[in-house]
């Protein structure tokens, strides 16, 4: 039996969590940003998985990575607007 394909990135994922949380001030955003790549890989795979059955499945995985990638951006204007902006 195989591993699944993603199993290190979750691994990753979840032993670094683990350590940034033992380390006094260690779960903050500049060092959670190394999380978005493996973050973003596990959505993609999630959206190919769910759009596998649709008849315009690659019509609907665009438009649903699109989705994901606004509320991303929109995200990070609301986080580091309302942290770093001194105006």
């Amino acid at each position: 039996m195989h591993p699944p394909r993603n199993a290190y990135l979750l691994f990753f994922v979840g032993f670094i969590g683990v350590v940034m949380t033992r380390i006094p001030f260690g779960m903050n955003l500049r060092h959670t940003a190394m999380w978005d790549f493996p973050l973003a890989l596990f959505a993609v795979q999630g959206i190919a998985s769910l759009t596998a059955a649709l008849r315009w499945r690659t019509v609907w995985a665009g438009a649903l990575v699109a989705l994901l990638c606004f509320t991303a951006l929109r995200q990070y204007g609301t986080i580091f607007r309302g942290l770093y902006d001194t105006d």
